[in-house]
C-alpha cells in the first residue's frame, strides 16, 4: 500500500527548492517587463534566462541550483547597485529584482546545505 504525502495529495509543494523557483521566476517576469517597458532589451534577455532557471529548479535539479544560487547573489548585487543609476528602467524596478533574487538565494542555500 503506498502512501501519499499532503503536499502530493493538494498539489502543492512548500519545499525551498519550489519557493526558490518562485522567486527566480519573479525576478524573471520583473527582468522581462521592467525590460520591454523600458526598451532594455538586455534586461528582458536575461528575464528570459531567469525563467530557464525556474523551469529546472521546479524539476528539481540540484546540480542546476548550485549554479543559479550564486547567479541570485550576483544579480542581486549588480540590481542593487543600479538602483541609484539614472538608466531608463526606474529603482523601484531594480529594488524589487535585488530583492527577488535575494529571496531566491536564501531559499536555495536553505534547500542546498540544510541538514536532512
Amino acid at each position: 500500500m503506498t502512501t501519499v504525502s499532503s503536499s502530493e495529495s493538494t498539489g502543492r509543494d512548500f519545499s525551498p527548492m519550489r519557493l526558490a523557483a518562485y522567486c527566480v521566476a519573479a525576478a524573471g517576469l520583473l527582468h522581462v517587463v521592467g525590460g520591454l517597458a523600458s526598451g532594455g532589451l538586455q534586461l528582458a534577455i536575461f528575464g528570459v534566462v531567469y525563467l530557464l532557471f525556474a523551469a529546472g529548479l521546479w524539476r528539481g535539479m540540484r546540480w542546476l541550483a548550485y549554479f543559479v544560487f550564486l547567479f541570485m547573489l550576483f544579480g542581486a548585487i549588480v540590481a542593487y547597485a543600479l538602483t541609484g543609476g539614472a538608466g531608463p528602467v526606474p529603482s523601484a524596478v531594480y529594488t524589487a529584482i535585488a530583492l527577488a533574487d535575494f529571496a531566491a538565494a536564501l531559499l536555495l542555500f536553505l534547500a542546498l546545505w540544510r541538514t536532512a
